[in-house]
């Protein structure tokens, strides 16, 4: 316990620099302090961390009180031409603060939770009398920082008291905190893909929690700049990609340019579609893909490039990439090119949409020598030409006669001295003249290589690839739509399984055909087509699409899911989601099939109910196993033993022993053996799971479950 200074309890990521420099100035500060305070900062109180609205900035505990503090990157001209927006933040920071009352109240009387507005734009002070006070909620600036907290008011809280709210308040599951952000903007699992100095404009490739999308997020922090045009810079980007949205050859934008919710004036946003299309790098590795259909992607490709440096619209100005490389490049599944990664293109008449210095390292083979040299600012169409020429030349290797040639023409485009270089439609003529005939339509290729919008004949309709959900040891999984049979008309959205090789795609056409007339429990995952015989490039089966996202996505936050619900406590909703998988489970036990392969993957939550799903490894009892998650599956269906429907109690005991209690390690995949002071939390689960008793095989377990858990 701190007698005096400042303890900072960070509780999530800085958002943006403008929580930063508010944060490290207050703390700063309070170093000093004679009585002791407590800041916590970045508190969500959302029940996914999809959701941010709720986080809350700041709560600063001290002797004069509690007070919630919302830092906005805004001055006192925004406050007067943004009005009906700062009475909108004002309103839900009131209610922040409430809730924050309300959760202390339950321990201590911590007198009346203040809620106040700190700006970070500028040098901010208000002469007496005259403070901003939208919805009572009181406006400070940086330099006002011994008003903001009251540090000369009258003293209301202990240290004691001080230790406890912060306790309160404090998550019970710690978050991991790296300086990135892993949930933002209604997506999940953001993975950065920008250069971490870069501060302004953050890219992000991240996935929507219940449709299961993948995206490309561009985030602007404006807070981050020192340009007064800052937010012009940052539409700029969008502006340009979305002029040519037309284009075929560029991805789909999903997000218009608009304020992040709740960071009005602060956090800007756009998003794209995060193709599946193949890198060039990786299709390029496909020994199934010929010769001719590589010089027609070839070809393809310096025809688009063309296109965006000389546009077929005169009002459309030209476009220069300046990264194009086997990486950016990307083969969709009808041999078109489609290119990506336009963080560092310009239009001929404008600035660098990217001011960042780069350093290109092991993509320096595909820049050009006058980019190296000069920069970015000595590009010109030359340098994209230099670098396309560069990474196509990588599809030809082979030695044989056609592959060389085309080697030596790509490799004119790649001539050290720009003005040696052909025009791009010159160089597109000569392969034409190499490739001699048409190219045919290119067949479908293997489903590692479908992306968007690839049409899949099934069972006498079409299915179109929306997205590709995962893939696993023996196969992949898409989300499809129905196709109307003479429109593009969609219909259902359905989950398609396919399976790599004959043995695997045989096995599970067998457990699909089993378990199908059991899959009508609401918590399972209805099986509508199963294919009469397994091919390569087809689907195996078509489940029931669920809208929802992984049980795995809620690990560290199922309190908050369970609060948000309704629920009593996590324990509880975990509960009813185990009575109800294993109701669902018990109609297979009784049919004498285990499904082989429960995980937190596989277990779909759709708001307040669970699906279990992926028929793929369903086995009759008593035959050998084909193995099942590592660190889920029992010891038994790791080594291909005889599998029992007590493996389907042990790998549903394993998913949800991580959310019964915030201490739970992760379990050895040998033994799954819990210690210490896991073990009564475990417990406590394990005498709830007890409570229904389903009859059945589902009891009838010959092989003993986990120690300590006594389910």
């Amino acid at each position: 316990m701190i007698q005096s200074g400042v303890r900072f309890l960070p509780c999530g990521e800085f958002v943006n620099e403008s929580e930063r420099t508010a944060v490290e100035r207050l703390r700063s500060k309070l170093q000093g302090a004679e009585t002791p305070w407590i800041l916590l900062s970045n508190l969500n109180h959302s029940p996914h961390p999809t959701s941010r609205s709720d986080e809350i900035d700041l709560v600063a505990i001290g002797a004069p009180g509690v007070c919630v503090i919302e830092i906005k990157y805004w001055d006192t001209a925004w406050l007067k031409q943004q009005s009906l927006t700062v009475e909108q933040e004002a309103e839900r920071i009131n209610a922040k603060a409430k809730r924050v009352a309300g959760k202390l109240r339950q321990s201590l009387d911590p007198g009346f939770v203040t809620a106040q507005l700190l700006l970070t734009r500028g040098e901010v002070r208000f002469e007496a009398g005259k403070r901003p006070q939208p919805r009572g909620v009181a406006v400070f600036g940086l330099g006002e920082w011994r008003e903001l907290l009251a540090l000369d008011g009258p003293t209301r809280l202990t240290s004691d008291q001080i230790e406890r709210a912060a306790k309160l308040l404090e998550p019970a599951v710690k978050v991991a905190l790296n300086g990135e952000l892993r949930a933002f903007a209604g997506l999940i699992n953001l993975e950065r893909l920008s250069d971490r100095a870069d501060a302004f404009h953050r890219i992000y490739r991240g996935q929507h929690p219940t449709r299961r999308d993948r995206v490309i997020l561009h985030l602007y922090d404006l807070s981050a700049s020192a340009d007064k045009q800052a937010l012009e810079l940052a539409r700029r980007e969008f502006e340009t990609l979305q002029r040519w949205q037309k284009s075929p050859f560029v991805p789909s934008l999903l997000d218009s340019f608009q304020d992040v919710d709740s960071y009005p004036g602060e956090l800007c946003f756009f998003s794209l579609v995060d193709p599946a299309a193949p890198t060039l790098a990786r299709r390029g590795q496909d020994a199934a893909w010929d010769l001719p259909a590589r010089l027609a992607y070839a070809r393809a490709a310096l025809l688009a490039l063309d296109r965006f440096h000389h546009p077929d619209d005169p009002a459309q100005p030209p476009l220069l990439h300046r990264r194009l490389t086997p990486t950016s490049l990307r083969v969709r599944h009808n041999g078109q090119p489609l290119f990506t990664d336009f963080s560092l293109s310009r239009l001929a008449d404008a600035q660098s949409i990217s001011a960042v210095a780069v350093d290109f390292g092991a993509l320096t083979p595909y820049v050009a020598p006058e980019i190296q040299q000069g920069g970015l600012a000595a590009a010109t169409a030359h340098s994209d030409t230099y670098a396309l020429c560069a990474s196509l030349a990588t599809l030809f290797e082979a030695e044989e006669p056609l592959a060389r040639q085309v080697r030596d023409l790509l490799a004119r485009g790649a001539q050290p001295n720009p003005p040696d270089r052909p025009a791009l439609n010159e160089l597109a003529a000569a392969l034409e003249a190499l490739q001699g005939v048409e190219p045919p339509i290119p067949a479908l290729p293997a489903p590692e290589y479908w992306d968007e919008d690839t049409v899949v004949p099934f069972q006498n309709s079409r299915y179109k690839i929306i997205d590709r959900l995962g893939q696993g040891g023996i196969g992949q999984t898409f989300k499809v739509v129905e196709l109307d049979a003479h429109s593009d008309e969609r219909f259902g959205a359905y989950v398609a399984k396919v399976v790599r090789h004959r043995e695997d795609g045989d096995a599970a056409l067998r457990a699909y055909r089993k378990v199908r007339a059991h899959t009508t429990h609401p918590n399972l995952s209805v099986i509508y087509e199963i294919a009469p015989e397994w091919q390569p490039n087809g689907f195996v089966a078509l489940m029931r699409w669920v809208e929802g996202m992984p049980l795995q996505d809620l690990r560290g936050v199922l309190p908050l899911h369970a609060e948000d619900l309704g629920e009593p406590s996590a324990d509880s909703l975990a509960l009813r989601w185990l009575t109800d998988l294993c109701a669902a489970l018990s109609g297979l036990h009784r049919a004498s099939l285990v499904h082989g392969d429960i995980s937190p993957r596989n277990i779909i939550v759709q708001a307040g109910t669970v699906v279990l799903t992926d028929y793929d490894k369903v086995t009759e009892a008593g035959s050998p196993s084909r193995g099942g998650t590592p660190g889920y599956a029992s010891p038994g269906v790791q080594n291909h033993a005889a599998i029992h429907p007590g493996d389907d109690v042990y790998a549903l005991a394993a998913s949800f022993s991580r959310f019964c209690t915030t201490v739970i390690r992760s379990p050895t995949v040998r033994n799954m053996a819990w210690t210490g002071k896991e073990r009564p939390a475990m417990n406590r689960c394990g005498r709830s799971w007890n409570a229904p008793r389903i009859p059945g095989p589902m009891n009838a377990s010959p092989m003993p479950l986990p120690p300590g858990n006594g389910c």
